[in-house]
């Protein structure tokens, strides 16, 4: 009806890594029955990187629905492909969706001056961190948009930086970006000065 708010759908979350109900929930998905299952039209779907090709087909009928408007597929696991780095994945997320690339479930440690970053081997998963921040409307809405202006439509949440290629002057520039963003964010967190009294 005209002039009733409107509820921002929720966000559904599926797993389909490894199989299990997730998978046979999308499996299951038409066009006659989506909307009666309780589909939203928002849609995070987590999957393996090395199954991205297989899953195309499911994929493409996910995007074709005529409901579900935005899909965010967070690709999990390396990215190395018969001696090749890339993160391959289906064509069907061309029109609605987009792709976080998560390297290792549990982060990555790395301080400056080391080559690479370490994988966090004794530490809880943060993976379902991010899945649960996608899982906000707002959250999601937002990393959709701004993931659709990224080439590829694709982005990393956290990056894996294998050559570093800066001179002394950039790295001092980044290095005061860096602290000015920090120092105007810690003023933002001190709490308000009280009114003097009468």
């Amino acid at each position: 009806m005209v002039g009733d708010p409107v509820t921002p759908a929720a966000v559904q979350v599926l797993d389909i890594r490894g199989g299990g109900p997730d998978l046979s929930f999308l499996d299951s998905l038409d066009r006659a029955g989506a909307h009666r299952l309780g589909l939203p039209g928002r849609v995070v779907v987590v999957d393996a990187t090395d199954c991205l090709l297989a899953n195309h087909d499911r994929y493409q009928r996910l995007v074709s629905l005529p409901h579900v408007r935005a899909v965010i597929c967070v690709a999990v696991g390396p990215l190395h492909h018969d001696d090749e780095v890339s993160l391959r994945q289906s064509a069907a997320f061309r029109s609605a969706g987009v792709t976080l690339w998560v390297g290792d479930e549990r982060g990555s440690r790395w301080a400056g001056g080391t080559s690479r970053p370490l994988p966090v081997l004794d530490g809880p998963e943060v993976l379902p961190d991010l899945v649960c921040a996608l899982g906000s409307v707002e959250i999601f809405d937002e990393v959709h948009a701004a993931v659709q202006q990224v080439p590829y439509q694709t982005a990393c949440p956290g990056l894996n930086v294998v050559r570093a290629a800066l001179d002394r002057e950039s790295l001092r520039a980044m290095h005061r970006v860096v602290l000015a963003d920090l120092a105007d964010r810690s003023a933002a967190e001190l709490p308000a000065p009280a009114a003097p009294a009468p």
